[in-house]
């Protein structure tokens, strides 16, 4: 079997924010010699890998079980067939057997929370990762200083944690203006989760709230109408439902700003992207947020009419053409994050 130095886990990158991630993350992968990068077939049209292997991930039973078992079994005996120094874990969690150079990329700060409404498997899952981090101490890879800090405020053993970023992209920044009119059009990406936070949605789009405004959703809405009632459905939601990225770029092209409610995040990749479209933000003034950019209308994610107060700044600002762009603070080239992940 033909040698690999690096062995990348990515199979669990396949949706969402993780996917968004690991796009970024492929021309680095690409001028990566000697690796071989596990992939999920659901992410085989996408990538072009030299070398790659794939496995079926999501399985409808026992997923989770199935997922220990690529990770803590699968992985390394690929790594160990492929005589590999190197493991980059991509899914949060470090391989138990792997003796040799390991790098784990952390992304999910609710492995860190004590909330105790979440499920069953998810509390098993957090007190895996904790177990898992504790007995390793791998090199853990971060996109900001926010997830840093968060890291080694809650482990209570030394780690090595990298900021690593986000690798920058190059996007076409055209913007889409034929069907704007004199509407304001806010944009928020998000699935329908309850940290999203999009029931913060409803101080202002009463009628008398804020004029001419309206918010695009990429939620259901059938799941909109369980915190809105249908006059604000029909008279400014617009709920397109789970989109493709490309569908996300072109609502990135024609929206006034982009909206951000998060309660929590790691990151919060349509804030990198809403930069990279020269586009205004308005998203809460929390930790994770200031970690990854500058320059956007902030509000109090406690205050239910703080964020009525920043919409209305920013359509007074858009009316007078003087808004602010928001400014990203954690892009890399794809050279410096390449070097960074692997160690260079």
């Amino acid at each position: 079997m033909k040698k690999s130095k690096f062995i990348v886990s990515a199979f669990n990158m396949y949706k969402g924010g993780s996917l968004s991630y690991f796009q970024r993350m492929a021309p680095s992968l690409y001028r990566l010699n000697n690796a071989c990068i596990v992939l999920s077939r659901e992410m085989q049209s996408e990538f072009r890998f030299d070398c790659f292997i794939q496995v079926p991930f999501p399985i409808s039973f026992l997923n989770q079980i199935y997922r220990i078992f690529i990770e803590q079994f699968f992985v390394p005996m690929v790594g160990f067939f492929r005589s590999a120094d190197c493991l980059i874990m991509l899914g949060n969690f470090p391989c138990l057997f792997w003796a040799k150079n390991q790098r784990v990329f952390f992304h999910n700060t609710l492995y860190l929370s004590e909330n105790s409404k979440k499920s069953l498997i998810f509390l098993l899952e957090s007190m895996y990762f904790r177990f898992s981090i504790r007995l390793k101490k791998p090199i853990l890879l971060v996109q900001t200083q926010h997830v840093k800090k968060m890291l080694k405020d809650f482990f209570d053993c030394p780690l090595d944690i990298l900021v690593v970023g986000v690798p920058e992209r190059v996007v076409d920044k055209v913007l889409d203006t034929s069907d704007s009119g004199s509407e304001i059009i806010l944009f928020y990406p998000a699935d329908f989760h309850s940290h999203k936070n999009h029931i913060a949605l409803k101080p202002i789009i009463h009628p008398n709230a804020v004029r001419k405004l309206k918010i695009v959703l990429t939620i259901s809405e059938e799941d909109a109408s369980t915190i809105f009632n249908p006059i604000q459905l029909r008279e400014q939601l617009i709920c397109i439902g789970k989109v493709d990225r490309y569908s996300v770029e072109a609502y990135y092209k024609k929206c006034s700003a982009v909206l951000f409610l998060s309660q929590t995040e790691s990151l919060g990749m349509p804030l990198i992207e809403a930069c990279e479209f020269g586009l205004p933000i308005i998203a809460p003034d929390v930790d994770y947020v200031n970690s990854a950019i500058s320059d956007y209308y902030k509000f109090d994610i406690n205050d239910i009419n703080s964020l009525k107060n920043a919409v209305n700044l920013f359509i007074s600002d858009y009316n007078q053409a003087k808004f602010k762009i928001a400014q990203p603070k954690i892009l890399e080239s794809q050279n410096k994050f390449l070097n960074s992940i692997i160690g260079l």
